[in-house]
């Protein structure tokens, strides 16, 4: 696997690459399955977009509510 980050502002764009071992047959049947992949970077309050392999999911991270003494 390969995955190539660039953010722009609060737009991240992830290119996920994956590569058949050779030998093995290219069947064209589509699988879910789960690829974790930390995100580079630090993230602030704010909305925010992630682009996987075109695909846009927007998300949002909340600001961090602190309890007064």
């Amino acid at each position: 696997e390969d995955a190539q980050q660039v953010r722009r502002g609060n737009l991240i764009n992830v290119e996920i690459t994956m590569r058949q071992p050779r030998g093995r047959a290219c069947a064209q049947v589509v699988r879910p399955f789960r690829f974790y992949l930390p995100l580079e970077g630090t993230f602030g309050p704010g909305s925010y977009t992630l682009k996987v392999n075109g695909a846009a999911v927007p998300f949002r991270i909340r600001e961090v509510e602190t309890e007064a003494p």
